[in-house]
């Protein structure tokens, strides 16, 4: 995903923002999943704007 995310491939951001939603509604193993929503925030923010 995060190759897709560099490549500009449409769709890429809104997966990862999916995973993210997901992610926050996660109760088993709350420290992995904050740790992978702060990545995905960097990736968002890196190269949400296309």
């Amino acid at each position: 995903m995060a190759d897709d995310l560099v490549d500009g491939e449409p769709g890429a951001v809104a997966r990862l923002r999916a995973v993210d939603e997901e992610l926050r509604g996660r109760r088993e193993d709350r420290r992995r999943a904050a740790a992978l929503r702060e990545l995905i925030a960097r990736y968002v923010e890196d190269y949400g704007d296309g």
